[in-house]
């Protein structure tokens, strides 16, 4: 008898679809997904092509979906993905197996597989594509225990007539994702600042048109992707992307802004990448972090001298130096407009540092933008 329950299906779509608006209600639709197909659990996954963007496991699958995340979803050793992601390509169309994808022989030696599946009781999975997305594939993957047995073709040929309607409710998730994102964009973007949405690849999904307009004063996109035409600042640009994209909750410090050269000499561009995580970031939300970027050519005016002297404990020549050096006066430039050695100033900026807690230029002009500003550094 078949342990796949056709009459289940029409219960499953309707999980999938409450899903789809409300993803906390996900672990619930695998299981009912695992349950018409005769599996103990499932997972559904976001990818790009072998790397794992995000996942979600249903109830039935902790210690397998547990083991996938802090170690096996790397793609050096997701043998499951490349093989089946090699059909797919050669015209695969429909739900794979690990028969399909691998030998007996191979599966016996293959440690994805071996160490991650077998040895924790698995031994049999259905994977089906439900939507795709320009640089993301959403997927699930059903996943028996070892006496359940492996997949039948008459199973198969149900859990495709399945796949074919969660196909339309993974389509309206990935839409929903994408609407998702647009917010995310109007709530930040309200106050006109320049910002940019970052895909789960890296690219950019969205930017304010404040962004855009940087992109003729410093700012470079190259192929979707933030850049510098200054190789240094370029670089800086690539590995805070790739650290945002790679959050996993366990970052020591915020992460360092980065300051973006104009080509002529002017004042540079500072740009914060702040990963988005928590009930904002979920499996069907596209957007992974967040650009914004302070022009100091448009020179901001700083807080009140007494908000400075009162968040940090700096003295009244501190406070007034600290505003100019976050909107980028260099030092000889600020000593000869009060006529103060650089000495001195080197010395003030030193303890300026080390009382609110940064390090360099941009991280203080990101810190002083959070206090409320005045019409003058007098204050």
């Amino acid at each position: 008898m078949s342990g796949v329950r056709s009459a289940a299906f029409d219960r499953v779509v309707h999980q999938f679809y409450e899903a789809a608006a409300l993803p906390e209600l996900l672990p619930n639709a695998l299981h009912e997904l695992a349950q018409a197909c005769g599996a103990e659990g499932a997972a559904l996954n976001l990818s790009s092509g072998l790397q794992t963007l995000g996942t979600v496991g249903s109830v039935g699958v902790g210690e397998l979906h547990s083991g996938f995340v802090k170690k096996w979803r790397s793609p050096q050793l997701n043998s499951h993905r490349a093989r089946g992601l090699e059909l797919v390509f050669r015209g695969w169309r429909g739900a794979l197996t690990e028969q399909d994808c691998f030998t007996a022989h191979e599966l016996e030696r293959d440690p994805f597989h071996q160490e991650l599946f077998v040895s924790a009781g698995y031994s049999s999975f259905a994977g089906v594509i439900l939507a795709k997305a320009p640089g993301s594939v959403l997927s699930t993957s059903i996943i028996r225990r070892i006496d359940q047995g492996t997949y039948s073709p008459s199973e198969i040929e149900n859990i495709n007539a399945l796949a074919s309607q969660l196909q339309l409710v993974g389509s309206l998730a990935l839409r929903i994702g994408i609407s998702s994102a647009q917010r995310i964009a109007d709530a930040f973007a309200s106050d006109g600042r320049p910002l940019a949405l970052l895909g789960n690849d890296g690219r950019i999904l969205h930017a304010s048109e404040s962004f855009e307009n940087l992109t003729r004063n410093g700012v470079t996109i190259e192929n979707r992707r933030l850049a510098s035409w200054h190789p240094d600042a370029g670089r800086k640009i690539a590995a805070a992307v790739k650290q945002a994209l790679e959050y996993d909750g366990n970052l020591r410090k915020p992460l360092a802004p980065v300051i973006l050269p104009r080509r002529n000499g002017a004042r540079p561009m500072i740009a914060s990448i702040v990963p988005v995580v928590g009930a904002a970031h979920d499996i069907l939300n596209l957007v992974s972090a967040i650009v914004t970027v302070i022009d100091l050519e448009i020179e901001p005016v700083g807080p009140p001298i007494s908000a400075m002297q009162q968040a940090f404990g700096l003295t009244l020549s501190e406070a007034k130096l600290a505003p100019d050096i976050a909107i980028g006066k260099t030092l000889p430039e600020i000593a000869t407009a009060i006529g103060v050695s650089k000495e001195t100033l080197r010395s003030r900026l030193k303890s300026i540092f080390e009382k609110t807690g940064t390090s360099r230029q941009a991280e203080l002009a990101m810190l002083l933008g959070q206090l409320p500003k005045s019409s003058s550094h007098a204050g």
